[in-house]
Order: structure tokens, then C-alpha cells, then sequence
């Protein structure tokens, strides 16, 4: 079966998940978003040093000694210093993104369909493309809305609405990889249960791969074909 037909079912049936990351939001802002290290990077001047900082953590020539939620978690402590939180200033600058450029055949499409989205992105940016009155948006920190949507979005990393539980340094990360929360356990069902399409992501995440792979060990266990298309 030719994945565009699978996918295209998939849309008709309501079957369908968008697995999004920064590449899709950068799409839907004309390249406003911030990458991940950009966003860092941007976050770094806040601190009581700011170019020693960018040196040290991310190097102009050569690699960094740190993973990106390494340098996170050493930004986090340099503005404690001056008293301020790299997640409330994190979401302060995702909140000041807005939609730009011609998507309104993302819009259209979104707008008229049930699905689902995982996203690792902090942004409300595709709850406005779907039509903010009929999807429920749930993040780590908030409630679980029990009722039922045409589109449901799960922010695995946390949003802008509950800063504080936003998935940013390494920290943070220990303790999302090491919880068996609603969120990862909602994400292996949802691989499971529909086709899943990635937009805009590049798997750097170690535990969402360790999930997806997981899922990929049952299906050739099972002799059944991977539902999802990157």
C-alpha cells in the first residue's frame, strides 16, 4: 500500500497523528521559531556574563562537551544569580510567537479533520491552526479535560501554559525519563493505535526514541507493518 494512500485513510477515518517538532513551527512562523540551541543561546544574554557563556557552551569552532539540555541546566543556574528562571524566560519568548506566512492549506486541512498531535514544541501555534474552540490542549501540570474533542495536542515537554513544568534542562529531563507519567504512557498507546506521520522532528529526543523504538521491536514481534512515516 503506498504510505500516501495509508496516510490519506488514515485522515478520513480519524486515525490520523502529527508527531510535530521546531521544524514545523518554524515553517508556520517563516522561520521565527527558534531552534532548540538558538533559543539558548538567546537565553544566555539574561546571564551575568553572557559572552563567556556562548563561548563556553557553544563554541564557534569545535563541538560542545554538552548536550544542548547539559548547557540548559548550566544557563539555569547562571540566571539564578541574577534571580530570574530560564523557564519562565523561555516561555516568554515562545509566547511572543505568532503565525506567518501562507498556511492556509495547513489551516484548511487541520481545521476540517480528527487527529491527534504529539508535540515536543512549547507553543500553542497548531492549537490555533486547528481552531482553539475544538481541540483540548493538555500539558504536563494542568488538568486532563475528560470530555471529548475533534483534536486532541499532547505536549510531552510541557507548554507555555505551565512554564514551571516545561522539559528544558537536564534535570528536567531525569526526571520526564524516569516517571511513568499520563504523558509517555499516552504516547506508546497512541503510536499503537494510529498512523503516525513526523513533521518538523529530528528524534535527538533520547526517551521519545527509546518509546518509538520500543514500538518498533513489538510490530516486528507481531509481524505487523510500522505505521509511522517521517
Amino acid at each position: 500500500m503506498s504510505e500516501y494512500f495509508e496516510i490519506a485513510y488514515a485522515a478520513a477515518s480519524g486515525q490520523l497523528c502529527l508527531f510535530t517538532g521546531t521544524g514545523f513551527s518554524k515553517a508556520v512562523t517563516d522561520n521565527d521559531a527558534p531552534s532548540w540551541q538558538g533559543l539558548l543561546e538567546s537565553i544566555c544574554d539574561l546571564a551575568p556574563e553572557p559572552a563567556g557563556l556562548k563561548a563556553a557552551l557553544f563554541p564557534l569552532a569545535g563541538k560542545s562537551v554538552l548536550s544542548l539540555d547539559e548547557a540548559a541546566q548550566v544557563i539555569a543556574i547562571e540566571l539564578s544569580k541574577v534571580e530570574k528562571n530560564i523557564h519562565e524566560e523561555i516561555a516568554a519568548r515562545i509566547q511572543a510567537l505568532t503565525l506567518k506566512g501562507d498556511n492556509s492549506a495547513i489551516q484548511d486541512f487541520l481545521s476540517k479533520r480528527t487527529f491527534k498531535v504529539v508535540t515536543t514544541n512549547y507553543d500553542k501555534l497548531i492549537e490555533s491552526l486547528s481552531g482553539n474552540t475544538d481541540c483540548h490542549s493538555l500539558t504536563p501540570g494542568l488538568p486532563i479535560p475528560r470530555s471529548q474533542s475533534r483534536v486532541k495536542i499532547y505536549h510531552v515537554h510541557g507548554s507555555i501554559d505551565s512554564p514551571k513544568n516545561m522539559v528544558v534542562t537536564s534535570d528536567d529531563y531525569f526526571r520526564f525519563i524516569n516517571s511513568e507519567s499520563y504523558f509517555s504512557r499516552k504516547l506508546s498507546t497512541v503510536l499503537h493505535e494510529n498512523t503516525v506521520v513526523i513533521l518538523g522532528y529530528s528524534l535527538g529526543d533520547t526517551n521519545l526514541k527509546a518509546i518509538i523504538s520500543e514500538y518498533k521491536s513489538f510490530s516486528r514481534s507481531h509481524a505487523i507493518g510500522s505505521n509511522i512515516f517521517l
